[in-house]
């Protein structure tokens, strides 16, 4: 969640989520789409990339935490 706020502002960038309505920022079950242009693409590349491989990280780091399974 701080990630995503410190690596991408989030008024800049154009995303859905699903389910609808949800905050992905809050609710770890809301999936995030973001809705770029090529141009847009562009300009927030680089942030986008960095975004994913922490979010990347992160889950590998907390694997089977959440049900209970130890991590390998």
């Amino acid at each position: 969640m701080d990630e995503f706020r410190k690596r991408v502002c989030v008024q800049e960038i154009r995303y859905d989520t699903w389910p609808q309505n949800r905050d992905p920022l809050e609710d770890s079950y809301a999936s995030i789409e973001f809705k770029l242009t090529t141009e847009e693409w562009e300009t927030h590349k680089e942030s986008l990339t960095a975004l994913v491989q922490s979010v990347y990280v992160a889950w590998k780091n907390n694997k089977g935490q959440d049900d209970g399974a130890d991590s390998a």
